[in-house]
Formats: C-alpha cells, sequence, structure tokens
C-alpha cells in the first residue's frame, strides 16, 4: 500500500527478466503506523489499498494490459512494459507478520505465507492449520493444498560472520535493542510486556 502498484509490476518484471523467471513476490499489507505516515498515507486506508494493488499488480502481469478505476488508484489504459517471463505471473507469497484473517485471505488464493518472527511453535501449526482448513473450504484440491503448504516459511534474524563468537559479537547489541523496544516487539507478534530477552 506505500509504492503505486505499477511501478512494482513494472520493476518485478524487469527483475523477472534479468533472473530468467526466477522471481518469487513476496507482498504484505504493512504493519507500522509510523512508517505509513512517513509515506502521507492514512493507515486505515492499508486494507483497501492493498486489495486494489494486488489486483492492479496481477492484472498488468497476466494481461500486460489494463486500465483500472478504484477508490485509491486510477490507471487510464496502459500497456505494461516489460512484462514478466513467468506466465501468468511470477509465484505470490503473503507476508504475515501475526493476522489469522491474512492467512485466510492466503488460503482462498492457494499463495504460500512467509510467517513473521512473531509466532512460536504452536501459534504457527494453528496458522498452518488454518491454512489448510480455509484452503479446502475455498475448493482447493488437497494436492495443490500440501504443494503450496510446503513452500510457507518463517522469517528468522540471522549474521553471518567467518565464526559464530564473531557473529554473536558484531549484531549482540543491535537485536536486543530491537526486542527490547516494547513497539517492536508487539508489531512483530511478540508480547509487548517486558521479556527476559537472552542471546
Amino acid at each position: 500500500p506505500l509504492q503505486h502498484p505499477i511501478h512494482i509490476a513494472e520493476d518485478l518484471a524487469y527483475l523477472d527478466l534479468l533472473s530468467d523467471g526466477r522471481l518469487d513476490w513476496g507482498v504484505g499489507k504493512g504493519y507500522d503506523p509510523r512508517e505509513f505516515a512517513n509515506y502521507g498515507v492514512p493507515f486505515e486506508e492499508r486494507d483497501e489499498r492493498w486489495q486494489e494493488g494486488i489486483e492492479i499488480v496481477l492484472r498488468a502481469w497476466t494481461d500486460g494490459r489494463l486500465s483500472y478505476t478504484g477508490k485509491h488508484y486510477q490507471i487510464p489504459d496502459m500497456e505494461l512494459f516489460p512484462k514478466p517471463l513467468q506466465r501468468p505471473h511470477p509465484p505470490t507469497y503473503l507476508m504475515v507478520s501475526r493476522s489469522d484473517s491474512s492467512v485466510e485471505e492466503a488460503a482462498r488464493r492457494l499463495w504460500p505465507v512467509v510467517l513473521g518472527q512473531g509466532p512460536d511453535w504452536d501459534d504457527t501449526r494453528h496458522k498452518l492449520q488454518l491454512y489448510r482448513s480455509t484452503a479446502l473450504e475455498a475448493g482447493h484440491q488437497r494436492s495443490a493444498i500440501e504443494d503450496a503448504l510446503s513452500r510457507c516459511a518463517q522469517l528468522k534474524q540471522i549474521h553471518v560472520a567467518p565464526t559464530a563468537e564473531q557473529a554473536q559479537d558484531e549484531y549482540k547489541n543491535g537485536l536486543m535493542w530491537y526486542f527490547e523496544t516494547s513497539s517492536n516487539r508487539s508489531m512483530f507478534g511478540f508480547k509487548r510486556e517486558r521479556q527476559p530477552y537472552e542471546y
């Protein structure tokens, strides 16, 4: 919702061509009201803008040409240049920080999800079971659902260095600052209360 969908469609189509059709596209709604404020986009509009933006990008990639009149985007008749190599479009992944409704949205479309760092084992299990049941209710074949589930993932922060000791030394202070900031914890699905994080 923070970038114009035609700009996204063009840039990522170009990247798909450069990578010889190896682009996987991950898209999320956004979660930080401060980030929306920095771009001058009202946070309350994120769901509507996200829905319109996804429709525009996928139609541009699939059809190569579109016109669109929505609440937030008005696009005159145009042809997309360049067009992605993958047809009908690059694979789509939905980024989910904590929302069950986003998991359900992905399951209805049979898009794999990439979970944020917040969900623990139990919540991750719940979200994958929710994905499976929602996709079945949407009428998808069990084999296609299991294939989509096999491509789901969860983000984890890592730091690579020549040794484990060097990686820990270089990364510890920044990581601990990040998780000690209460607003960061809640944005990623962690409890707001101070936690006894250990490195």
